[in-house]
């Protein structure tokens, strides 16, 4: 496995390309200084621009107060470039006063949508205990999945992005108690 960090601000740094040195991860995110704005989904689009290009799973685990307050790029073309680099996006929303007038909750629900729509999941933290607690679950999951794939009956349609759901057949044993979680669909036509 190799892991990449990203900070992102006003601008968005490459920290720490892509690599399997735990030390040089470690080294990177310590280096981290926050800044005053979120170019979240410039980020997103950059890194799935960056993994489009990778082989294997991808996973992006994004960790922020969930806010987008200085990105070019809008949502649409951060969830497509998210969905057609195949990432499965785990989000982390930091909650620092869970009450705050200023909480931009939108930016929250729109993160999210992301995580839900590309397969993955979100997680609250109000502090670095509960980050490690996600960063488990998140761990414990990625190790815990299936990958399915087939080919569509037809390849016609108005659209170029493809719908997809995935539901256990009733006869499932514990259906009940098992959770299918996909990304909803796939573009057949390349990011531009």
């Amino acid at each position: 496995d190799a892991l990449s960090v990203y900070s992102f601000s006003e601008d968005i740094n490459e920290v720490v390309p892509f690599t399997s040195d735990l030390k040089r991860i470690d080294r990177g995110i310590g280096e981290i200084v926050p800044g005053s704005a979120t170019a979240l989904y410039d980020t997103i689009y950059l890194a799935s621009s960056t993994l489009m290009k990778r082989e294997g799973r991808k996973v992006m685990v994004l960790i922020t107060d969930g806010g987008d307050t200085y990105s070019k790029i809008g949502y649409q073309e951060a969830m497509r470039a998210a969905t057609q680099s195949e990432v499965l996006l785990y989000s982390i929303i930091m909650v620092p006063v869970e009450q705050s007038a200023g909480r931009d909750t939108g930016g929250e629900h729109a993160l999210i949508q992301l995580s839900r729509d590309t397969g993955g999941k979100h997680y609250y933290a109000k502090d670095l205990s509960q980050l490690d607690v996600a960063f488990r679950q998140i761990s414990d999951e990625l190790r815990t999945q299936y990958l399915i794939g087939y080919y569509p009956s037809r390849r016609l349609a108005s659209s170029d992005f493809r719908k997809i759901d995935v539901q256990l057949a009733p006869t499932v044993p514990n259906a009940s108690a098992l959770q299918v979680r996909h990304r909803v669909g796939y573009y057949t036509s390349p990011l531009e």
